[in-house]
């Protein structure tokens, strides 16, 4: 295969692999995990005496909504018990009768009117909302986000479509988007190749260095669309705004944090990762920030296939012809 047809097939798979990046800090490259994973059915009987609260400091944020306070909350993308520790946090807030916005990597921002149209009828349902902002059922495990959409319904929460589009994110790869796309404030050639790094990383190795650049990019361009979203929110909504997104777009180094930098002052913009870590039981929370996160949520791995080995397939060379 040569590298142009390699790069092609890369981008091809812009609603995949190009969500790498949201991996990141994970243990696998995201877009390769099989949709429906049977453990998402579990997330609504997990333990929620074992999930570890909220740290006080994200609860005290929220309960000023006039200091407008952004949260990115991150995720594997398939593991069930990290999703229930974080829904049992959005919980534990809404019960309190804390009011914030809840962002959503998985739909995308073009369809915010359609969303909030749909968000009027009454009767609505949660799936039927999700299809109005565009989450894509085949790409994305539906049970591991209904209870929040579930949750949104009940308490009246805004619900914010903060993606940027699969073609859009193509065409900013191949340098065909309308786009501006000026970099994060003081972005650095350091921290293009930090990012550059985590995604030849978080795709094991198998794309062509040619590739990483323009996916870079798109990963630039997804952080920045989704700090759009959620400023467009809190204008329009006055209320804090809580992202939900893969952890390496929640990362505050490389991620969404760094394009609302110059919005909001550091203590009013907190990033946390729901990370897998070997050794661990029930998840825990760690409280010692790093640069990548201030907070820190540990769980045991989930069981799936090395998606390495699927990538190495998908991208393999075909033997050469005699």
């Amino acid at each position: 295969m040569t590298r142009r047809r390699l790069l092609d097939a890369t981008l091809l798979s812009a609603g995949g692999l190009l969500l790498a990046g949201c991996a990141g800090v994970g243990r696998f490259p995201a877009g390769v995990v099989a949709p429906g994973d049977p453990g998402a059915a579990h997330i609504a009987a997990a333990g929620a005496d074992t999930d570890p609260p909220a740290p006080a400091a994200l609860t005290a944020l929220l309960r000023e909504p006039a200091a407008g306070a952004m949260l990115m909350l991150g995720e594997v993308h398939d593991h069930a018990r990290l999703h229930q520790a974080r829904l049992a946090w959005l919980r534990a807030w809404a019960a309190s009768g804390l009011r914030f916005a809840i962002a959503f990597e998985q739909m995308d921002a073009p369809r915010q009117p359609a969303l909030d149209a749909a968000r009027r009828q009454p009767g609505i349902t949660a799936r039927a909302l999700a299809e109005a902002g565009g989450l894509d059922f085949a790409g994305w495990d539906w049970p591991l986000y209904q209870p929040v959409v579930e949750l949104a319904l009940q308490h009246r929460l805004p619900l914010v479509a903060a993606n940027l589009p699969a073609v859009e994110v193509a065409a900013v790869a191949r340098g065909r988007s309308g786009m501006s796309l000026p970099p994060p404030p003081d972005w650095t050639e350091s921290d293009e190749a930090a990012q550059r790094r985590e995604i030849d990383e978080g795709h094991c190795g198998v794309l062509p260095p040619a590739a990483l650049a323009p996916m870079a990019l798109a990963q630039r361009a997804r952080d920045a669309a989704m700090a759009q979203a959620m400023r467009a929110a809190r204008a329009s909504h006055g209320l804090p705004v809580v992202l939900l997104t893969g952890n390496g777009h929640a990362r505050r180094d490389l991620g969404v944090a760094r394009h609302l930098a110059g919005v909001l002052p550091r203590e009013r913009l907190r990033c946390v990762g729901f990370l897998e870590a070997e050794g661990e039981a029930q998840p825990r929370l760690l409280t010692q920030a790093d640069e990548r996160f201030d907070w820190r949520v540990l769980a045991a791995p989930h069981a799936r296939p090395d998606p390495c080995e699927a990538l190495r397939g998908r991208f393999r060379a075909p033997p050469a012809r005699g």
